[in-house]
Formats: C-alpha cells, structure tokens, sequence
C-alpha cells in the first residue's frame, strides 16, 4: 500500500459509514411510514415490501455501522500518527486538510491562499516524505 492510499482509508470508511446511515435512515422511514402493516408482515412471517424483518435488519445495520465506526476510529488514530511525525508545518497542514478534513486540493488552495498547482506540489512532497517515514511495501494492510 502506498502513502496516498493508506491515508486515504480514513475517508473511505467515513464515506462507507455515512452510506449505511442513509440506508438505515431510508429504513427506519419506511418502517415508521407502515407501522401496522410491517408488524402484521413480522407476525404472519411472509416477505411483504421485501422486508423480512425491518427491526432485525434495521439492528444489523446499526451492528455494521457501529464496526465500521471502531474501524474508522483505529485508522484515523494509525493516520494522525504519521500526519503528525511530519516536520514540515506546510506539508503537514496539507495532509491534515486533505486526509483528516477529507478536503479537496481546490479547497485547500482557497483555505491556505496557494495556487492549485502549489498545493499539489506540497501534496506530493508530503507524500514522497510519508513514504520515506513508513514503510508501505505490504507491511500495511
């Protein structure tokens, strides 16, 4: 794994879990919407709407979520370590907005009053010393 993929995970996940929130939210909507007829399903067992069972399925999901949450919270912890070994204040503030905020390099231009292809630049050099810092050769997931 490289620099920019293993720093990218924390976002990744956080995209994962926001996904699965909107799913159980859509879920939980529709259970509430159908409240007599999703228990009257529940209790005869049949597969009505294609809920089996709202409730059980709704709990899975909120399991799921809270794993990927515990996932996310050990990345960011294994992230923020290696942001924060990096000397360079610009370098480091770079890879801060970019993989702890999760902002894009348009973004970070417009924040730190650099061109795009400054940021860039910065982005790259961080990289080159993340990788010097850590050894990504199959070491990390």
């Amino acid at each position: 794994m490289d620099a920019r993929r293993f720093l990218k995970r924390a976002i990744l996940i956080d995209h994962r879990i926001e996904a699965r929130a909107e799913e159980l939210k859509r879920l939980e909507t529709r259970m509430r919407g159908g409240t007599v007829r999703m228990e009257e399903t529940v209790s005869r067992g049949s597969k009505q709407r294609g809920l089996e069972d709202p409730v059980a399925e709704a709990e899975a999901m909120r399991d799921e979520i809270a794993r990927d949450i515990e996932d996310m919270c050990r990345v960011k912890r294994e992230i923020n370590e290696v942001i924060d070994s990096v000397e360079s204040e610009k370098h480091r503030t770079v890879l801060e907005m970019r993989y702890r905020n999760g902002w894009t390099v348009e973004r970070i231009a417009k924040e730190l009053h650099y061109s795009y292809q400054h940021v860039v630049r910065l982005h790259r050099e961080a990289l080159k010393i993340v990788e010097k810092k850590k050894n990504f050769s199959g070491a990390m997931r």
